[in-house]
């Protein structure tokens, strides 16, 4: 998602970190199964799928990467979570 600065970003992931927050904002696509803040904050959800946030290293912008078994659902996983984010970032 472009145009969002380290603060905002950072400031998201920090609330993924919590897992009240995390759980509410994952509600419309799954159950949080496990959690990794090593790059970011990826999420394993109990279905089998993953969504990864995490900030740009060179950019002003959050990223959002996800794993399904299909390349479809993958993408539809993504477009949700950039959204979610922007909704959440307020903006």
């Amino acid at each position: 998602m472009p145009d969002s600065p380290a603060e905002r970003s950072t400031a998201l992931l920090e609330r993924l970190g919590t897992v009240s927050f995390r759980t509410k904002f994952l509600e419309p696509i799954g159950t949080p199964h496990a959690v990794d803040t090593q790059d970011g904050v990826r999420i394993a959800l109990a279905d089998g799928r993953t969504i990864h946030f995490r900030a740009s290293g060179n950019a002003p912008e959050l990223r959002c990467y996800a794993e399904a078994t299909s390349a479809v659902d993958a993408e539809t996983l993504v477009r949700w979570g950039l959204a979610a984010a922007a909704d959440a970032m307020g903006g």
